[in-house]
């Protein structure tokens, strides 16, 4: 399997580690709708920070917190994905990044992009810039016509939760990307612990391999219903 390029710095410095109380949350992402600015994450990792997440952001070579800094938009509980704005520019409109105009097929292969919940601040910062991992993620499913979510093969942590499934755009020369999903879960299975041939009361639950992504269009359904995002001109 050939992996395309890693995803350039306009999709990179749109993701951003969350945590709440010091503590490693999941991850996020800003989008630009109609001119105003937005961040988007998973429902549930949004209900763990009580609605009050906080970022991590690396400027002068160290990793700063950014509390009471986002402000709640709205939520679609079903699909799991949460919307909040920033009370200042988190990504310059020069990085621009399509949504949802991949053409995303059975077979195409894109990445997952988060931290893993098991790293620490302080580990976050010694990743290139403060960048995310970006996990190789190849669809499996298509979006079926009234679905909100779907499947892609892959193999991520908890921190991933809020993060942005990316996947090529075709059709031009050099590789460019589009926000097609936000991961919102990856699908366990219970694994009986087994010590020499004798089952214990306990089990572990393991990855099945997939990921579960809701539409990125799910997360312009809710800023179109309170489109205040912080505007993309008072930069």
């Amino acid at each position: 399997m050939t992996l395309p390029p890693i995803p350039n710095s306009n999709i990179l410095t749109r993701v951003f580690w969350l945590s709440f109380k010091g503590r490693p949350r999941g991850t996020a992402f800003a989008v630009d709708v109609e001119g105003r600015q937005y961040v988007v994450t998973a429902w549930h990792v949004a209900r763990d920070c009580e609605h009050r997440p906080a970022i991590l952001f690396r400027q002068n070579e160290q990793l700063v917190s950014f509390e009471n800094k986002l402000r709640f938009i709205g939520e679609n509980i079903d699909s799991d994905v949460a919307v909040f704005a920033a009370d200042q520019i988190l990504v310059p409109k020069d990085f621009d990044v399509s949504l949802g105009s991949a053409d995303l097929y059975y077979g195409s292969i894109g990445y997952a992009l988060g931290f893993p919940s098991a790293l620490t601040s302080k580990e976050i910062g010694f990743l290139p810039e403060g960048k995310p991992l970006p996990v190789p993620a190849l669809a499996v499913a298509y979006f079926n016509s009234e679905g909100e979510t779907t499947c892609v093969a892959g193999y991520v942590t908890n921190g991933f939760s809020g993060g942005p499934i990316i996947f090529p755009k075709l059709g031009s020369r050099r590789t460019e990307w589009a926000i097609v999903g936000v991961c919102v879960a990856f699908p366990t299975l219970p694994r009986p612990i087994d010590m020499k041939g004798a089952p214990l009361e306990f089990e572990v639950r393991e990855p099945t391999g997939l990921i579960r992504m809701a539409k990125v269009s799910v997360a312009i359904e809710i800023i179109n219903g309170n489109p205040s995002g912080y505007p993309l001109g008072e930069q």
